[in-house]
């Protein structure tokens, strides 16, 4: 497990800890208010995008 962690994205994976981290001292309604907030910034920074093209097999601006 620890080896199929370790190759993915270090900046999601960094989200991830510190959103499970967060989650369990807040209420349901503000941990996913606050967990949907790191998504948001991977989002912001591109990361999601680099990622679903990678997965999709295209390059953003790329013409279809």
């Amino acid at each position: 497990v620890a080896r199929d962690i370790a190759k993915k994205d270090t900046r999601v994976i960094r989200a991830a800890k510190e959103a499970l981290n967060l989650i369990d001292v807040q209420k349901v309604n503000s941990s996913y208010r606050m967990e949907q907030g790191f998504t948001f910034e991977l989002n912001l920074s591109g990361v999601a995008d680099e990622h679903r093209d990678e997965f999709a097999g295209t390059e953003k601006g790329a013409k279809k």
